[in-house]
């Protein structure tokens, strides 16, 4: 029995937590007990995990918290810790060096030379194995240091069954929408990277023309405060609707008719894949992290970044024309259910942990599923 330790940052993004959670379900309950343990700020996310370890960790120079984790991970006689976050990742290399194996889950790309720092910092102690569920990810982060031949590729598992289930009871009148809106959604959560400003002014271009549109902006963020504050000057009313943590991002999905990515820089992969397992058209800015999984015109619609005004137009023509966004919609999900099936998630995830146990490389018999 390999004993793992699933080590969360405080404000772990939700689709990073439910990955792990999912994952864990599927993997041999006969061959990995895990546990999860988060490192527990003063304003730390709440999550709907159970049996959650919280250790205690001030943020910055919080000297404890390396202690704490050891002795938690000594206590329960933990085999692996698998870091989810590079602040969980730099935290564990430094507290647990050759106590134990550590493996890590990068979802979101690099945007700065701190990486480098970090990832020198994480070298010092020992070289982690990195899985990341994109191409752009795995390239930023041995961009910033990373040694490649300790890195994999994994895409995410969505949940094609919460899905179905969400299509099925989520309703527009939980969130006051009317039955006849033509209702976008952006993914979550709110950034700068994500270009969520974008898709909101865009959107506000296009209400005078289309009376019945409606937008959906989830997540909690500085950024979605912002947004708030923009959609007040506008006064128009109805047109945004902000969502917290009490609707996941698959419900949303299921009353929405299309789906915003105005991105500027590079996004996490997740919400993406799970956007196109949910079959609805995507329209999106060409930028790396979006044309990993988005091809214009053949499973969604691209424009220029940065170029509200494009982004109006693409949206236009995506909600004017019913059978190109249904086409695409369709040849998005079929690709879904090629690359992120959770039940191939779960064996790549395993094939890691064996990898790491037996000192082999991280990826070895790994095979990228969005490769042919």
């Amino acid at each position: 029995m390999t004993r793992i330790c699933h080590l969360f940052e405080p404000h772990a993004p939700d689709d990073t937590i439910l990955a792990a959670h999912l994952m864990t379900r599927r993997l041999a309950r006969e061959h990995f007990e895990h546990r999860f343990v988060r490192l527990d700020g003063r304003n730390a996310r709440e999550t709907n995990l159970p049996d959650v370890h919280r250790i205690p960790w001030r943020f910055g120079l919080d000297f404890t918290v390396g202690p704490r984790l050891r002795r938690y991970v000594e206590h329960h006689r933990i085999d692996m810790v698998h870091a989810w976050g590079l602040d969980a990742l730099t935290i564990s290399s430094g507290a647990l060096s050759n106590v134990v194996p550590i493996a890590a889950t990068l979802t979101h790309p690099p945007r700065d030379r701190s990486w480098s720092r970090w990832f020198q910092a994480v070298a010092t102690h020992a070289t982690p194995a990195v899985a990341t569920p994109s191409g752009i990810v795995q390239r930023r982060a041995i961009e910033a240091g990373l040694d490649p031949n300790r890195t994999v590729v994994i895409r995410p598992g969505i949940d094609f069954h919460a899905l179905h289930e969400a299509k099925r009871l989520m309703t527009r009148d939980a969130l006051d929408l009317p039955e006849d809106a033509q209702v976008l959604v952006t993914l979550p959560t709110p950034s700068r990277a994500g270009g969520h400003f974008l898709a909101a002014w865009a959107a506000a271009m296009l209400c005078y023309r289309l009376k019945k549109l409606r937008v959906l902006i989830p997540g909690v963020s500085a950024e979605q405060r912002r947004l708030k504050r923009f959609a007040d000057s506008l006064n128009i009313d109805g047109l945004f609707t902000f969502t917290d943590q009490r609707h996941a991002f698959g419900d949303l999905l299921a009353v929405a008719d299309l789906v915003v990515v105005a991105a500027v820089d590079d996004v996490p992969a997740v919400p993406l894949g799970w956007a196109m397992a949910a079959g609805r058209p995507i329209v999106g800015s060409a930028v790396p992290a979006v044309t990993e999984f988005i091809a214009d015109r053949s499973n969604g619609l691209l424009c220029k970044p940065g170029q509200p005004v494009l982004l109006a137009a693409r949206i236009r023509t995506a909600l004017n024309d019913p059978r190109l966004s249904a086409r695409l919609a369709d040849t998005a999900r079929s690709q879904a259910f090629e690359v992120f099936s959770m039940r191939r998630n779960a064996d790549q995830y395993r094939l890691f942990y064996e990898n790491i146990l037996a000192d082999r490389s991280p990826g070895e018999n790994i095979r990228d599923t969005a490769i042919k």
